[in-house]
């Protein structure tokens, strides 16, 4: 069954007596469906932006003003009583016909627009492309520029819609929020393992063939500031500002370097080195106010935040998780739980950090 159109978490100061009908209101019902859907009460939320105590507090609302338990709280998840189930079957008869209308709606008024968007090659190419032909079948009105650049201080605001940057920005006029934490590990190819053996410790590194990211000619790179002197001095034959010419230069054999996690989370290839060593950087999504004003730029921002989400996806979480631990999972079962622009209110057009 199509998901429905999920409501605003409202304040229980709130008056929303207007979307009630005998003490039921219709966004807790909407609430409901989605706890269903997405198996737990905490998943739910994560999925809404909402927090697990909230979304608790509304189902117990619904189920005091219907006179009849709905879910059973499991440990492990949220399943449907008899009486919820029923509830469930007659909203699927309402759900597609909202669905009819909504769709006829569409088709009248397509999302139109043109975003620009600037990022590092690194996303450019090894993620977001993974997510484009679900944005596009979803919105097949809207043009997606993408721009890369070595470091995205280096753009200028008034060129681009939104950017993702490494650093937290401080311009009090635009919108930001965190996208999450990138995590770095040495990674080589299995073919050059074969024939160059396999590092065991940081000090074994100085014995291989290192390739290194810099933003400017002057840089030291990455190597000589994280490996102890004696192995930092190590011949370091590449040196490159582009993170897809270090990547795909791994993956060719020609060397080992430190790469993001996320690259391995659909990839076969590189074999991440687990030696005791790996860092981590923080990043962010940056939008102007006034584009935020645009629907187009909405949805956008709404795609992103959900392909970069840090608490389902371990490779952007605050915490390092080993690509070891990584769950097999597809783009597909990841968009699997997006909620499109149009079905969520839209975000407060504030100066500053995004609440």
């Amino acid at each position: 069954m199509s998901r429905p159109v999920p409501a605003r978490d409202v304040s229980p100061d709130t008056k929303i007596e207007e979307r009630a009908f005998d003490g039921v209101h219709w966004d807790d019902l909407d609430l409901l469906l989605t706890v269903i859907k997405m198996g737990s009460f905490h998943r739910a939320a994560d999925a809404l932006g909402f927090t697990q105590p909230t979304v608790s507090r509304r189902i117990a609302r619904l189920e005091g003003a219907l006179g009849t338990s709905l879910v059973n709280r499991l440990n492990n998840g949220a399943t449907l009583t008899v009486d919820g189930q029923a509830l469930l079957e007659d909203l699927g008869i309402a759900q597609a016909a909202i669905e009819r209308i909504r769709d006829r709606s569409r088709s009248r008024k397509p999302l139109r627009g043109d975003v620009k968007l600037v990022t590092t090659d690194g996303l450019a190419v090894y993620w977001l492309p993974y997510f484009l032909p679900f944005f596009f079948d979803r919105y097949p009105n809207i043009e997606f520029r993408i721009q890369t650049v070595t470091d995205t201080r280096q753009r200028s605001s008034d060129q681009f819609d939104m950017s993702i940057h490494y650093l937290q920005p401080t311009d009090p006029d635009m919108l930001t929020t965190r996208l999450g934490t990138l995590h770095f590990l040495p990674y080589a190819s299995p073919g050059y393992l074969e024939k160059h053996g396999t590092p065991r410790s940081i000090s074994d590194l100085g014995h291989h063939r290192l390739l290194d990211y810099i933003l400017y000619l002057i840089d030291k790179g990455s190597w000589r500031t994280r490996l102890p002197d004696n192995v930092g001095d190590s011949a370091t034959q590449l040196f490159t500002n582009s993170s897809a010419a270090l990547a795909e230069s791994v993956r060719q054999g020609a060397g080992i370097a430190l790469l993001p996690t996320y690259g391995t989370a659909f990839h076969q290839g590189l074999v991440p080195l687990e030696i005791n060593m790996h860092f981590e950087t923080m990043f962010w999504l940056c939008y102007r106010k006034s584009s935020a004003e645009r629907a187009a730029v909405r949805a956008t921002v709404h795609f992103l935040k959900h392909i970069f989400n840090n608490k389902t996806m371990p490779w952007f979480g605050d915490r390092y998780v080993s690509p070891s631990r990584f769950s097999t999972v597809t783009p597909e079962e990841i968009m699997q739980t997006f909620l499109t622009a149009d079905q969520v209110s839209p975000f407060p057009l504030q100066s500053g950090k995004e609440k």
